[in-house]
């Protein structure tokens, strides 16, 4: 019988013992599992603008973009597509006014990736930026800013250096 520490006679763990453990692992390395996002637009016709989907937090990269463009098109939105996909990382996205798509930079501080990405809009004469969408995907929302330096945002359609 177990005793009320949860280790039986032998020194084993109990089976609530082994369960709690079990779950306690599981708790600490699943963010891994479920750490693929996908940004998505769409074009709606009624408003005249595109409109945006970031879904985070999926199990793979495959059902983030299926997700992205389902919800894109259950609004009934025409030229839906996948414009980015990453894991692990915050992303931040920076529109103009008119809701295009100027900017989008990742980064495992969502701090650094807003800063980033409002730091490439700011340097592009004429254009005027917000930051659209923003959120980081079972990554650390603020994780240490890299040093001085670093790569900063890239313009839609390309991938940021690392």
């Amino acid at each position: 019988m177990p005793a009320a520490s949860g280790f039986d006679r032998r020194g084993k763990a109990s089976w609530p013992m082994r369960l709690v453990i079990a779950l306690l692992f599981f708790t600490i390395f699943a963010s891994r599992c479920f750490a693929f996002g996908a940004y998505a637009v769409g074009y709606d016709a009624k408003r005249k603008q595109f409109e945006s989907f970031l879904i985070l937090n999926r199990s793979t990269a495959q059902e983030a973009e299926d997700i992205a463009l389902r919800a894109c098109q259950n609004k009934s939105f025409t030229d839906c597509a996948i414009k980015y996909t990453f894991s692990n990382t915050c992303i931040a996205i920076a529109f103009t006014r008119n809701r295009l798509i100027r900017f989008i930079d990742t980064d495992p501080s969502l701090e650094y990736a807003r800063t980033k990405v409002m730091t490439a809009c700011e340097s592009s004469p004429g254009i005027k930026c917000f930051i659209g969408e923003a959120g980081c995907d079972r990554a650390k929302a603020f994780a240490p800013i890299r040093p001085p330096g670093s790569p900063v945002a890239t313009a839609i359609g390309t991938q940021p250096s690392s």
